[in-house]
């Protein structure tokens, strides 16, 4: 299988790191657009700048295009990889549910394994913004949860509302160990400036969890 041979996740990761690479220079070259796509005039200033990198323009995008396959194969091996863990760990009705949620757009609080983690995060991955509206009661119900995983996964989905995200800070602030959620939702363009001020006011959490939040707000000072 892939994952056994040595040299092609060598391969793999050299690839992953090219595509890195260029995305963050594109970014850089772009005077504040954050897009990080690659156009024909992009590739030109890149390759100025790196000539000793690439060998063309046209090599530039050939980088990209061959790591975007590469990783459109690993997704797809470590998705058989999983679905044949599941197959060999869970009941042929939780398989069969797992199964249904791949083809499913809408879910209620009241779907079959309510309160399994996989389940709920597999679900809350399918959210995006043309279903957003028939399943904000499902988040809104998900984001009551005390499971890390189902959080986490809730606040790292950039379709989640500002007010979901709010409601999710503002109650494990209260806790212990959901200090890195701070992290998580600082990355979400959908985080509102009230949460951000939240998260840098919290005086009994460790500055690593507080530094993106903290970064946010100098940032914002800037403007």
């Amino acid at each position: 299988g892939f994952f056994n041979k040595r040299e092609e996740i060598s391969d793999c990761l050299k690839k992953i790191a090219n595509l890195i690479f260029i995305r963050n220079e594109l970014i850089d070259i772009s005077n504040g657009d954050t897009d990080g796509i690659l156009t024909y005039e992009k590739a030109q200033k890149l390759y100025k700048k790196y000539p000793k990198l690439f060998t063309s323009q046209k090599d530039i995008f050939e980088k990209v295009n061959d790591a975007r396959k590469k990783i459109k194969f690993i997704k797809k091996s470590v998705w058989l990889g999983l679905k044949k863990y599941f197959h060999n760990t869970h009941t042929l009705e939780w398989n069969t549910c797992f199964e249904v949620i791949t083809m499913q757009n809408t879910f209620s609080k009241e779907d079959p394994f309510q309160k399994d983690e996989i389940i709920n995060c597999s679900r809350v991955w399918k959210i995006n913004s043309k279903n957003l509206e028939k399943n904000i009661n499902y988040l809104k119900h998900q984001s009551k949860s005390n499971s890390w995983i189902v959080l986490s996964s809730i606040l790292s989905n950039p379709n989640t509302p500002g007010d979901i995200l709010h409601s999710i800070i503002e109650k494990v602030s209260k806790k212990k160990g959901f200090e890195y959620l701070y992290e998580i939702v600082t990355r979400n363009p959908n985080v509102f400036f009230e949460t951000i001020l939240l998260i840098t006011k919290k005086k009994d959490v460790e500055i690593r969890f507080k530094k993106a939040a903290i970064k946010m707000l100098q940032e914002l000072a800037r403007w």
